[in-house]
């Protein structure tokens, strides 16, 4: 695959399906050990760039350089972690809240969301059905 041919995938969203037992091929070398500790797997990536051979993934502001061999493109996210929402289901129905994580849900093949209310991080998932943007 040619660098030019990567620039598709620049703007999307997707999981990067590696875990450290796969080797260390697909990532940068100056990559590795932080994208290790990352553990990246479930983990949302929004692609934000592509060079000499890799493209470069960004979670939570940190640039991942990995090669497209695991790389699955999903859809844009509903929400982005900083983004206020409106819980529509449960007992915090009408609350207002803020994203502060994204992952992805295997079983369900759609995006999960963690919330945090004022200071208090709430324990409950919540997919795009059960929110509403501002």
């Amino acid at each position: 695959m040619s660098d030019s041919s990567f620039q598709a995938f620049v703007g999307s969203w997707g999981l990067y399906n590696w875990s450290s037992e796969l080797g260390s091929d697909a990532i940068h070398p100056d990559d590795e050990s932080s994208f290790c500790e990352l553990s990246p797997l479930g983990k949302v990536f929004h692609c934000v760039g592509q060079s000499d051979g890799y493209l470069e993934l960004d979670f939570a502001g940190h640039v991942y350089r990995v090669t497209p061999k695991y790389y699955l493109e999903i859809s844009q996210p509903e929400f982005l972690v900083g983004d206020q929402v409106r819980i529509l289901v449960g007992s915090k129905s009408g609350l207002s809240a803020t994203v502060v994580r994204m992952v992805w849900h295997h079983k369900r093949k759609q995006m999960m969301y963690f919330l945090r209310t004022d200071s208090n991080d709430l324990t409950r998932r919540y997919f795009a059905e059960d929110l509403s943007g501002f």
